[in-house]
């Protein structure tokens, strides 16, 4: 009952790499959000709604078709049926055919949840919201890093990566100024970047990876103007946890760069 995945003309947007979209439907409403909140009530049946929120990158698409002769149970169906399929588990499920369907998938890049939801008694519209948790990180300013490494002797940093990869993505680019503004008010403060993983892959190619992203960083840095001889990277893949790997959240904490206060 799919298409393959594909990009139409004249579309703003394309289907999403989990799921493609139904037979005749195309996309009438697209955006991706790098950080937003999904909230929503789910319908189960026989039970009270269940409460469900979740924060992180969000991709939505809305899909259209003038004559569908596809009723909103189909549609709901076939994505359960898909999405079951690769692996993903329910967390509702509805008498009523216009509730929402949420579903969970586990994936060793990060969990990822896809809301599935028809409009109306005959299926003209139908959306897909992906959600991939993300951790809510506020941007810590150079007088920050200083106080805490003055007082404990190190920082933590979220600078973010593409997954397996070392380049810094734009939004990783702000931490990257501060650091610099950091050093650049401190001409002493000598420091070492070292890079964590979480514990998804093999130690050693997380050890790896962690010291490719410390190395990023620096070259970041020093392209801004600090010299080489005041920074150090070091990687330590997994083997320094600061919260539980078994849950995204905690797996997002250990994906980070400490600054460490050297002499």
């Amino acid at each position: 009952m799919f298409l393959p995945l594909a990009v139409f003309a004249g579309e703003k947007g394309q289907d999403h790499p989990l799921v493609p979209r139904l037979p005749g439907f195309t996309i009438y409403e697209y955006y991706v959000h790098d950080y937003d909140v999904f909230d929503e009530k789910l319908a189960r049946q026989g039970q009270p709604d269940l409460p469900f929120h979740a924060e992180g990158k969000i991709t939505y698409i809305r899909y259209y078709r003038a004559n569908p002769e596809i009723a909103p149970m189909e549609v709901v169906a076939n994505y359960v049926t898909a999405l079951k399929g690769i692996g993903a588990v329910e967390l509702n499920q509805s008498d009523s055919v216009l509730a929402s369907r949420v579903l969970k998938l586990t994936r060793p890049e990060g969990d990822i949840y896809v809301s599935v939801e028809p409009e109306g008694n005959h299926a003209h519209y139908y959306s897909l919201t992906f959600i991939e948790p993300q951790v809510r990180q506020q941007l810590i300013t150079a007088d920050a890093m200083y106080q805490a490494i003055n007082k404990v002797g190190f920082v933590a940093l979220y600078v973010n990566f593409d997954t397996n990869k070392s380049d810094i993505k734009p939004e990783g680019e702000p931490v990257v100024a501060q650091i610099v503004a950091l050093l650049k008010a401190n001409p002493g403060l000598k420091i070492s970047i070292d890079g964590h993983t979480d514990n998804v892959g093999s130690p050693a190619a997380n050890k790896a990876l962690s010291l490719q992203r410390a190395k990023a960083v620096m070259q970041a840095v020093v392209k801004q103007g600090i010299d080489a001889s005041r920074l150090t990277a070091r990687g330590f893949g997994q083997e320094m946890p600061i919260a539980d790997n078994r849950l995204e959240e905690g797996r997002a904490k250990n994906r980070r760069v400490e600054l460490m206060k050297q002499q």
